[in-house]
């Protein structure tokens, strides 16, 4: 049938219906969707296939979805903390490239990004955002810094694009 390119497992906790995989294959040059109500295709991009089949949107029933160029786009049994970079990368109005270098570097530094919020909490007694106490801390190779800052940066580009110089609602472009 072909390449499996992206897939998302579901389960909404409830009998019967809402648990499931939807997959996104390769064949031939074309894109199919295959889910448990048939098939759906063809698609000309892996791009369209996604979108129109909803593969890549997060709602509570989704436990896992990954991607063949990206990796794991997200993971319910994920820490919250991982969780929340990965949705806030994925909602990021950025050519793909982009993403999965973001995503990437989520799963390449997950330790350090854990570690760096149990210390914090452990000498602060509590939950904190990144505070320039904490900038002045880390030594530059903090990866939660790096990414979280490559987010602020892309949700203020996005609200530029969005607001346009007069205020108005403007089209929403992606950034390359």
């Amino acid at each position: 049938m072909g390449e499996e390119v992206a897939w998302q497992d579901r389960d909404s906790g409830g009998p019967g219906a809402g648990a499931g995989r939807v997959s996104v294959y390769c064949h031939k040059g074309s894109f199919y969707v295959f889910h448990d109500a048939g098939l759906e295709g063809p698609y000309s991009t892996k791009h369209e296939a996604v979108e129109v089949n909803q593969v890549a949107t997060i709602n509570g029933a989704t436990q896992v979805i990954w991607d063949k160029d990206t990796g794991f786009i997200f993971k319910r049994l994920d820490h919250p903390r991982l969780a929340q970079l990965r949705s806030q990368v994925v909602g990021l109005p950025v050519d793909e490239q982009h993403r999965a270098a973001l995503l990437r570097s989520i799963d390449n530094y997950r330790d350090q990004i854990l570690a760096v919020r149990s210390t914090r909490r452990m000498k602060a007694g509590r939950s904190r955002s990144l505070t320039a106490g904490h900038a002045r801390r880390c030594d530059g190779t903090c990866p939660t810094r790096e990414i979280q800052g490559a987010i602020a940066v892309e949700q203020t580009r996005e609200r530029r694009i969005a607001h346009g110089a007069n205020g108005r609602i403007a089209e929403r472009k992606p950034l390359t």
